[in-house]
């Protein structure tokens, strides 16, 4: 632990901020020095100014698709078209009624939800088990929908949920440690963007406290935009 201690602080200062693409190198050199066995996810802490009535949960399209592996559950009554489209097993489990009783057991085995309109009214008696594991369907984020199997292509295309916690903060994947620069750099940008750009921020900077980078087993570094 203290050799890591060692090798963090010289090759970043924890009170500093830095650019972009200086932040983005030295996560890429940790990963590369000390866990090259693994790949490690690439994460953005957004962190929020405390100011009345904002809350920030929305879905987009990154540029790249962040490698966040999903294991994805379909709800419907129209098994028959979504199992026959589903010719590249793009999506893990498709059923029905089966899955509702597996679900009341407390089998999750999966981590995106998607489900129709007309099936939502069957699984919103299960919002205390789905809603404790942020499962629940949501028509912002696309997940109830007449096009499941659409709306689960866009996931593993890069569609993402974003979501502010009762701290404020904004937690999210940009990438893997096996990523290009530019591509971790355009999806950290696009991410940005996108947050200012939202209504109840309108392209107000202010509203943005800090912004930090990690990978799934380095410190924070401290990122100018």
């Amino acid at each position: 632990m203290k050799k890591k201690n060692k090798l963090f602080k010289s090759l970043f200062d924890k009170n500093k901020k830095y650019s972009i693409n200086k932040a983005i190198k030295i996560l890429l050199n940790i990963t590369k020095n000390i866990y090259n066995k693994c790949i490690n996810s690439i994460d953005i802490s957004i962190n929020i100014k405390k100011k009345k009535k904002i809350l920030i949960r929305e879905s987009l399209m990154l540029p790249y698709f962040n490698g966040k592996k999903y294991n994805i559950l379909i709800l419907t009554n129209n098994l028959l078209d979504i199992k026959k489209n589903n010719r590249k097993k793009i999506v893990k489990y498709i059923g029905g009624e089966k899955y509702i009783k597996k679900i009341k057991n407390k089998w999750l085995n999966f981590n995106m939800l998607i489900t129709t309109p007309l099936f939502m009214n069957k699984i919103s008696n299960l919002g205390k088990i789905l809603g404790s594991k942020n499962l629940m369907p949501n028509p912002i984020l696309g997940n109830i929908t007449e096009d499941p199997l659409k709306a689960a292509q866009n996931i593993l295309k890069g569609k993402i949920e974003i979501k502010m916690d009762k701290f404020y903060i904004i937690n999210c994947s940009v990438g893997r440690s096996n990523f290009s620069k530019d591509k971790i750099k355009k999806n950290i940008i696009y991410l940005i963007n996108f947050i200012l750009n939202l209504r109840i921020i309108s392209n107000n900077k202010t509203y943005i406290k800090n912004i930090f980078l990690s990978s799934t087993y380095s410190p924070s570094i401290k990122i100018k935009w």
